[in-house]
């Protein structure tokens, strides 16, 4: 999710656990989930840049977020989830979650 002070939220699904290819790399190995990670991001650009966020950061920490969010490892079984957040500079917190149901 973006949060933001206007109120905005949007929720970003559908990312594995565990791919390992980074944002924004663009090569015939990259995994399908990374590539749809990539088309996020690039929807994330658009609605983040009126607040002036280092983009080139945000896809930074995403890749850090990736191999944290691979040791969390294995399927996601209840209710438990995996989730992950990391906050920009500029204060927007996004929160990833792996939901398979």
């Amino acid at each position: 999710m973006i949060r933001r002070g206007t109120g905005i939220f949007v929720l970003v699904t559908g990312i594995a656990i565990g791919f390992t290819v980074g944002v924004g790399v663009s090569s015939p190995h990259q995994s399908a989930s990374a590539k749809g990670t990539s088309k996020t991001i690039q929807t994330l650009e658009g609605a983040i840049k009126r607040n002036a966020t280092d983009i080139a950061n945000l896809k930074r920490q995403f890749r850090l977020l990736s191999g944290k969010t691979a040791k969390l490892g294995g399927r996601v079984r209840g209710n438990r989830r995996a989730t992950s957040t990391i906050a920009t500079k500029s204060g927007i917190r996004i929160e990833f979650r792996d939901d398979p149901y």
